[in-house]
């Protein structure tokens, strides 16, 4: 029992040096391609050309899983490569679109939710206000941007803003939030496993 004991120790103490042997660059690297892979999960949503897409669920990983630096270098990362032509935007236009603001948001959000639950452990309370202030910076660079496009092709600012509200905001809010709980309970479970492997 005991030289089993022993090994499942040193077996868990490997896997946990094999996480943390994972280097910066490959933890940019794999958070980059969680947000390529995430735009290209895209659901037309009526009455609006803003598809809904997994990007939102891939921004609040990276933000709780990755440093403040880890997590703008990704998300920063993803907007270049988008800029340099490759298709890894949700939508044709890109930056320049008319989901740009959202994608400018993946940016500020990353950093502040990882600002937000740097020291560990973290509880559920913090990890859920963290990642719903994420999802508000998200929205709110994305509408404000909506609302300004809007407002050159409406007559009236008051009037952008209704239009970006009704096409970029009411119909993601639920799926927004179903994202922020489905991310937190991940979270929580890799920490609550890491602890149970660590006690054995």
């Amino acid at each position: 029992m005991a030289n089993m004991r022993t090994t499942i120790t040193n077996d868990v103490n490997l896997d946990a040096v094999r996480l943390r042997s994972l280097s910066t660059p490959v933890k940019i690297g794999l958070a980059f391609i969680g947000l390529c892979l995430s735009a290209q999960v895209k659901i037309p949503v009526p009455g609006t050309v803003v598809p809904l897409t997994l990007q939102s669920l891939a921004v609040l990983l990276a933000g709780f899983l990755l440093t403040p630096k880890q997590a703008v270098s990704a998300t920063g990362l993803y907007l270049l490569a988008g800029l340099a032509g490759l298709p890894v935007f949700a939508f044709s236009a890109g930056l320049f679109g008319i989901t740009g603001g959202y994608l400018i948001g993946f940016v500020a959000a990353a950093w502040l939710i990882s600002m937000t639950t740097r020291r560990r452990p973290v509880s559920v309370t913090r990890l859920f206000l963290a990642g719903a202030c994420g999802t508000v910076v998200i929205f709110a660079c994305g509408i404000a941007w909506q609302a300004m496009g809007a407002s050159l092709l409406w007559d009236g600012f008051g009037t952008g803003w209704v239009v970006a509200l009704q096409t970029g905001f009411w119909p993601f809010a639920a799926k927004s939030f179903v994202q922020l709980l489905f991310a937190v309970t991940l979270v929580k479970c890799l920490q609550n496993g890491r602890r149970f492997r660590s006690d054995v």
